[in-house]
């Protein structure tokens, strides 16, 4: 079965969803004030009131329990047929009118684009309260006489019902509507039976009205005949005594829906509370149904006999009731319930003693109604829609006018007409929402699209009263939500205010996303062109925020121009006013990046530094850095001079390398030492620890000893002493002992010649 917020949504969209509306002669659901079907919902069901055309008020009752099976479908499709029951629906209305069983009454979406049927059972809707309401408000106001009057009318029923065979399976103060005549009507019949009905399948009923020992084995007709006497017991005593209402309702292990006795004291009459003190009351005519139902609580649960024979014995006895007693005549509310007349004193004269709040006597009531028959038959007469209008609500539903109720309904629908044509027009929601709540409240059919409209009419009063709630709350979140819905654009154009709030609520959310993400460039941006701080109502510390984000969002912006314009002036002047927390944005390349262009910078300025010294070192370590930085040289550079640096330091290096090679290259130094000695004249610091003059001396003596080895090898002694002699540089100490030896032969034998 469907749940009852599946049900509400399906009384939502009749048109959609409720077929039986249509097939039971079509009308409009009652609604609350919040334009919510208005239903009343029970232990195992969900009742909505239809309204139609023609006067009539249906109850559509909607099961919500899975035990209502295909069966009770046949059981009330035959109660609607049901023989012999017409006469208890009519006058004396014992059962409800226009009972009507619709199997698929009603449509619930499935998955896959499918629908449920679910069973719909129509009824009469019957105006008044239940029988356990009326029967408390009769007590809180002391009516005695109308609960003694309650109990003929209810004896009057189960005698009715029971002589055409009619048992309703779960008897109970809440199962029976007091109509606003005063007339006893039984609903709910998803137990009952009748002659030639297929038995129903009964519980063991409602607490408090239930034979101690009754099983679901128990014949309906008994269970019946139990439920009747306890209420007929409880409505007797408690015309004799009302004051003992509060007493009872106050006695533990009470459901809320029992009368007198709960399901525990009628296990254990002689030890409640309630039936001792109603047996105090001596000389009543209750006794004898307090002892009756003691009798039947002892005994089996199927032997308990019919009412009226019980209250047959009971009313044997004399009548004992005072006359002060019978002095307070009962009257039925237009409500369904009792209102209580004056007193009448001992010269016959009714006492002021004013009438129960909220409830009206008949006779006024009655007169009233009559002139507002007349008012409504001229009216029509006239074709007054105004005056139809006005007296047509309190009379909806009075069979007394049924006759012109067709004609009611054509100038009803006239008249809303051209008034919901009109609002529509003029594009005036409140009056189109009224006007068609109005219309369905007098019954007026309304068209499917102009429902639709009103639906749409209400949306927007709704969507407007939230823009102005949330605008006036400051909640930019509402706002946003709103702004980005479905509906705003219906409610186009909308004022300057509003939409200067709307554009607000945007920026202020996009500023606390960045500001949540700690993304500086959304902080900058979220404000928007041409909006200032204070439109957004920010404290000073989102404030100071959002001044930061836009300094790190600018100083980010000129880093990243220079980076691609390799301009490193530009970026030395952006690190010299770096916003705190700058850095950090810049990525790992991005510092790099920098790092290097700002270190080619400073090698490009030391080199024109060096440059303007003449310092050879300072100017080759620049130019050495300003090539190992990728840095381009600087175009006014004078070439010459830095190629003559290099040059002199280029030949100095050469000379060490050649003299600090094992063994010294002599031949190269030989090469090398003129230009040395030539450079070492005009940069004598360039030769730093060489000793040109040296390494001059090492290379000449170098070539002595060459040419001595080479004339030892020819050995020719002129030769040898021609090389040997003389021996400026030292060459003869490198000779070893053997070539020393060989050089003195020579020279002695070349002097003795």
């Amino acid at each position: 079965m469907p749940t009852l917020e599946q049900l509400d949504a399906a009384m939502s969209r009749p048109w959609l969803q409720v077929p039986a509306v249509q097939q039971l002669g079509g009308g409009h659901l009652s609604l609350t004030d919040r334009g919510r079907p208005a239903r009343v919902v029970g232990a195992d069901a969900a009742v909505y009131q239809l309204r139609q055309s023609n006067g009539k008020v249906l109850a559509l009752r909607c099961p919500l329990s899975d035990t209502f099976t295909e069966m009770y479908g046949v059981h009330y499709r035959a109660l609607t047929v049901g023989g012999g029951l017409e006469r208890l629906r009519l006058e004396p209305g014992w059962l409800a009118g226009n009972l009507r069983y619709v199997g698929e009454g009603l449509m619930i979406p499935r998955r896959e684009f499918r629908s449920s049927g679910h069973p719909v059972i129509a009824m009469e809707w019957i105006e008044g309260l239940t029988l356990l309401d009326t029967v408390q408000e009769a007590c809180s106001i002391g009516h005695h006489q109308s609960l003694a009057t309650l109990a003929q009318e209810w004896l009057s029923l189960v005698a009715g019902i029971g002589e055409a065979g009619f048992t309703h399976g779960d008897l109970s103060a809440e199962n029976a509507i007091v109509r606003r005549d005063g007339r006893i009507t039984l609903v709910d019949y998803d137990t009952c039976a009748w002659p030639d009905s297929v038995p129903a399948s009964t519980p063991v009923g409602t607490p408090g009205f239930v034979h101690p020992r009754a099983s679901e084995r128990t014949p309906a007709a008994s269970k019946d005949a139990f439920a009747a006497l306890i209420v007929y017991v409880s409505l007797q005593a408690l015309a004799v005594h009302p004051g003992i209402w509060e007493r009872a309702r106050a006695q533990p292990a009470r459901t809320g829906q029992e009368l007198l006795f709960s399901t525990r004291q009628l296990a254990d009459l002689q030890s409640s509370p309630v039936f001792a003190e109603l047996l105090r009351l001596e000389d009543r005519p209750i006794q004898p149904l307090l002892s009756a139902l003691s009798a039947v609580c002892a005994g089996a649960p199927d032997a308990v006999p019919p009412l009226e024979v019980l209250a047959a014995r009971a009313s044997e006895g004399p009548a004992r009731t005072r006359r002060s007693e019978m002095n307070r005549a009962p009257v039925i509310s237009a409500a369904g319930g009792i209102a209580r007349a004056g007193r009448v004193d001992g010269n016959g004269r009714q006492s002021n003693q004013p009438v129960a709040p909220g409830l009206a006597s008949i006779p006024a009531r009655e007169d009233r109604r009559a002139g507002l028959v007349q008012r409504l038959h001229a009216a029509v007469a006239a074709e007054d829609a105004e005056a139809v209008a006005e007296v047509w609500p309190e009379l909806q539903g009075d069979p007394h006018i049924s006759a012109i109720a067709i004609l009611v309904a054509d100038i009803l629908q006239r008249r809303f007409g051209q008034v919901i044509a009109e609002a529509l027009r003029r594009g005036d929601d409140e009056t189109i929402v009224r006007s068609v709540q109005e219309a369905q409240d007098a019954g007026v059919a309304v068209t499917v699209s102009t429902r639709r409209a009103a639906r749409a009419a209400a949306r927007r009063i709704r969507l407007r009263e939230r823009l102005a709630a949330a605008i006036e709350a400051g909640d930019p979140t509402t706002l946003v939500a709103l702004a980005r819905g479905p509906h705003l654009e219906e409610i186009q154009p909308i004022d300057r205010r509003t939409s200067d709030a709307l554009a607000r609520a945007e920026r202020r959310m996009e500023l606390d996303r960045a500001l949540q993400a700690g993304d500086d460039a959304a902080i900058a941006r979220a404000p928007g062109s041409g909006a200032t701080l204070d439109d957004l109502r920010l404290d000073d510390a989102t404030q100071a925020r959002i001044n930061l984000a836009v300094r790190r969002t600018e100083w980010l912006g000129l880093v990243r121009s220079a980076l691609r314009s390799r301009d490193a002036k530009a970026l030395d002047a952006a690190l010299q006013d770096v916003p705190a927390g700058a850095r950090d944005r810049l990525s790992q390349v991005e510092r790099s990046r920098v790092e290097r262009l700002i270190e080619r910078e400073r090698s490009v300025r030391r080199l024109h530094r060096a440059l303007a010294d003449g310092s050879d070192e300072a100017i080759l370590d620049a130019v050495t850095t300003v090539m190992a930085s990728g840095a381009p040289l600087p175009e006014l550079i004078d070439w010459e001079e830095v190629q003559g640096v290099i040059d002199r330091i280029s030949l100095y290096e050469a000379v060490r390398e050649a003299a600090s090679t094992s063994p010294p290259d002599d031949s190269r130094l030989a090469r090398l030492l003129p230009a040395a000695r030539l450079v070492s004249r005009e940069f004598p610091a360039l030769a730093g620890d060489l000793d040109i003059d040296e390494l001059e001396r090492r290379v000449l003596r170098a070539s002595h000893l060459t040419r001595v080895l080479d004339a030892l090898a020819g050995g020719n002694d002129e030769a040898i002493v021609a090389a040997a002699l003389p021996d400026a540089f030292g060459a003869m100490g490198s000779l070893n002992a053997q070539q020393r030896a060989r050089v003195e032969a020579a020279v002695s034998r070349v002097g003795r010649r």
